[in-house]
């Protein structure tokens, strides 16, 4: 079969690369070009994109990082009876994870496990 024919069970038009036109070369060229831009473009859309999150990522964690900068206030607290480090954590209140006041709890009062006694004396923390 010769190279420039069309071949109708498959429909598929095959020509020989020389026996495009001139014309025909530079417009393939073109929108080769015209792909490679897009994708340029899409590659900078994304990259872009990323950069942006990661800076709002950035300013998030800073702003979170001052509002642990302030000091911790404790004050003294007898554990009552049915009081557990869980609850005492879930009375204190503010905008903090209860996991993270017992975690705080534990640690001023050197704590192990979470067992505390009726009549103990522990530090807790005075939360806005």
């Amino acid at each position: 079969m010769n190279s420039n024919t069309y071949n109708r069970t498959s429909r598929n038009y095959t020509m020989d690369y020389r026996m495009k036109s001139r014309r025909d070369i530079l417009e393939m060229r073109r929108e080769r070009k015209r792909k490679i831009l897009m994708q340029r473009r899409i590659a900078s859309i994304i990259i872009l994109s990323i950069i942006i999150v990661v800076i709002a990522s950035i300013s998030v964690f800073i702003t979170n990082a001052d509002n642990t900068d302030k000091p911790i206030v404790f004050e003294k607290y007898t554990v009552a009876s049915g009081d557990t480090l869980w609850t005492i954590a879930e009375n204190i209140g503010g905008n903090f994870k209860i996991r993270d006041v017992i975690h705080v709890i534990r640690n001023k009062n050197n704590i192990q496990g979470s067992t505390i006694y009726v009549g103990q004396i522990i530090e807790i923390p005075v939360l806005e």
